[in-house]
């Protein structure tokens, strides 16, 4: 590109080419005069410059430094200038190669994670693993080729550490092979990381963070929330996961069963909560006691214990009463902290059938859709896994990409399973009376269509004349079948690999009340050990309280092999209508054709025996939640 003469060299020339035309000039006067004129002025500039050039270069080797170092030493690879001391604080460097002090604060560059991030693209199923400390390096990245390998999930790992680490290094420091961890992993150091301040290397982990989100659109990050993670880390990770919204959590074992998840459902893992509920009979309260020990042996190991609620009857034995007020939920904690609700019911007499549908209806509303029931009756048992089991199979029914196809037609998920491993796991429109959970926002619905329900039938006398079930079911399970025949809903039913539920043992015989008893005072009495004791100092007896056996949060989560090992189905494939087996409400084979079928013909049915319209016609297509209300014709 030419350079621009200066305009004002031009229109001084133009000018005086102009005037000299114009007027002529005294060559006498001036053309004597003039070159000795040019000549005078250009010796004292050139003076001028001379003299002003040696006082320049007196000045560059007076001041000029003779401390620098290496020109090697002042640059790193691309360019960029290493951070200085500052003259007033410079110190010799130590012989024993002590890190540089970590006070840098300057500008924050990323010169190796544009790399990592040129060919991504947002995904859905993108889940990132970070680190900082290297001590966090192991447990993160053998949890992260874990999960990568079960490919349920696109797995990124980021070091956000003062150290740069390469992949190959730490992989083969865990004897992990690069063909057994199909990951992609992103440095995500800042430049001068060893001598940056705690403040710069928080502000690096939350710009890395915003990088990454903004290239991969992770739907959830795992990190070592252990003390052996570095503060700036932790706290940055916190504050800016809120801001982007994305869920934090702790990176388990790599052989806990939470890595078999996807990214759909890891990223509901802190939105879901289970709340219990059980009818205690009014005939004998062993099977009571013996479902409630099973639900606090069991192992809760990094999960939040569920709520638990008891309905009791009016008349209870004095063994039961010992029981429930000695009875810790959950395990090992204060009163002011428990979570356990006893309700006893007034009435000594049977309820009706419409009063006992609203009684277990109402022991229970949730406060937000992720919010589960687990409806037990006393019959039956509880395994020690069945807390991990159970809520696996919630975030991958109701939450995995695999299941989005049929998660809005699932009402819950039956604990009692198949019975036999013929084909893979099915759907069920068969409401089951022992051990089910339902999902929160199914069981609002089921709350509103007993409602309008009641509305109609108040004494709860009328039915569907081919209504599946037995005379004595209880009027809510009646409800719960009626709401998936005509709504198409359905219960999950797994198979286990053993043919029997690992989740419940449903008991058949009944124990005695002498035996309650006897169990009910036993277990008193180990508990006042636990928590007293007398002890002899001197000539004085001294009482002794020892500390209640602490919860078990910080045990580890359960292996894969111990929870997913149980379940005999093929987690590779998508669950849609078409590949998974239906059973109708009287547990007989379906196809999705005849549960459609069946819906008209029993919606109009129902319409007429119970809502009490006088039409049978119904728009199968404008029948959803919202819209129940015309079954009853209002």
């Amino acid at each position: 590109m030419a350079i621009a003469r200066r305009p004002t060299l031009a229109v001084d020339g133009w000018h005086s080419n102009k005037k000299s035309d114009e007027r002529p000039t005294n060559s006498g006067q001036n053309g004597a005069h003039s070159p000795w004129r040019v000549v005078r002025q250009l010796r004292r500039r050139r003076i001028v410059l001379a003299l002003l050039a040696i006082w320049l270069l007196y000045l560059f080797f007076h001041y000029m430094p003779t401390d620098l170092p290496p020109v090697s030493q002042r640059f790193d690879q691309y360019g960029a200038q290493r951070p200085q001391s500052k003259p007033g604080n410079e110190v010799a460097a130590p012989a024993d190669n002590t890190p540089p002090p970590a006070n840098y604060d300057g500008g924050i560059r990323f010169f190796q994670l544009p790399v990592s991030l040129n060919s991504q693209q947002p995904d859905p199923a993108a889940v990132l693993f970070a680190f900082s400390s290297l001590k966090s390096a192991s447990p993160v990245v053998t949890a992260a080729c874990a999960m990568a390998r079960r490919n349920r999930a696109h797995v990124h790992v980021a070091a956000m550490g003062r150290q740069a680490l390469d992949k190959d290094n730490v992989l083969a420091l865990n004897r992990i092979a690069a063909d057994d961890c199909p990951l992609t992993w992103h440095n995500a150091q800042p430049d001068f990381g060893p001598e940056s301040s705690e403040g710069r290397m928080s502000a690096s982990v939350g710009a890395a963070l915003g990088y990454l989100h903004q290239a991969l659109g992770m739907q959830v990050i795992l990190v070592d929330n252990s003390m052996r993670e570095d503060g700036f880390f932790r706290a940055a990770v916190e504050t800016r996961a809120a801001l982007i919204g994305v869920p934090v959590l702790r990176v388990p074992k790599d052989d806990a069963w939470m890595l078999a998840l996807d990214a759909a459902s890891l990223r509901q893992w802190n939105e879901v909560s289970i709340e219990i509920v059980i009818r205690a009979p009014t005939e004998s309260s062993a099977p009571l006691v013996r479902l409630l020990k099973s639900i606090q042996r069991a192992d809760y190991s990094t999960l939040s214990y569920p709520k638990l609620t008891i309905e009791m009857p009016a008349v209870m034995d004095q063994s039961l009463r010992d029981f429930i007020s000695n009875y810790q939920w959950p395990p090992g904690t204060p009163l002011s902290k428990r979570t356990l609700t006893v309700r006893r019911r007034v009435a000594r007499s049977v309820p009706e059938p419409a009063a006992g549908a609203v009684s277990t209806l109402e022991s229970f509303y949730p406060s937000a859709g992720q919010t589960h029931v687990l409806v037990l009756s006393p019959d039956v048992e509880l395994s020690e896994s069945y807390y991990h089991l159970l809520l696996y199979l919630i975030l991958d029914a109701k939450h995995s990409s695999r299941s989005s196809s049929i998660s809005d037609q699932l009402l819950g998920i039956s604990l009692e399973g198949k019975t036999s491993t013929d084909g893979g796991w099915a759907l069920t429109q068969a409401a089951s009376g022992h051990a089910a959970l339902y999902f929160g926002d199914k069981w609002i619905q089921l709350h509103n269509y007993v409602s309008l329900r009641l509305q109609a039938d108040p004494e709860w006398r009328k039915s569907v004349d081919t209504e599946p079930g037995q005379p004595d079911t209880p009027a809510w399970i009646r409800a719960t079948s009626e709401l998936m025949q005509a709504m198409s809903y359905f219960m999950l039913q797994p198979v286990f690999a053993t043919g029997t539920s690992p989740l419940v043992t449903v008991h058949t015989e009944l124990q005695t009340d002498e035996e309650s008893a006897n169990t009910a005072y036993e277990n008193s009495r180990l508990l006042a050990e636990q928590q007293s004791r007398l002890e002899q100092e001197g000539d004085h007896l001294v009482l002794k309280m020892t500390e209640p056996a602490p919860a078990s949060h910080e045990s580890p989560m359960l292996s894969a092999s111990s929870v997913l090992g149980r379940l005999a189905e093929d987690r590779s494939g998508a669950w849609t209508p078409d590949n998974i087996p239906l059973y109708d409400a009287h547990s007989s084979a379906a196809t999705r054709e005849g549960i459609d079928e069946r819906r008209s013909s029993y919606a109009a049915q129902l319409a007429q025996s119970v809502g009490g319209c006088t039409s049978a016609d119904i728009d199968m297509s404008s029948l959803t939640a919202d819209s129940m209300g015309m079954l009853f014709c209002v």
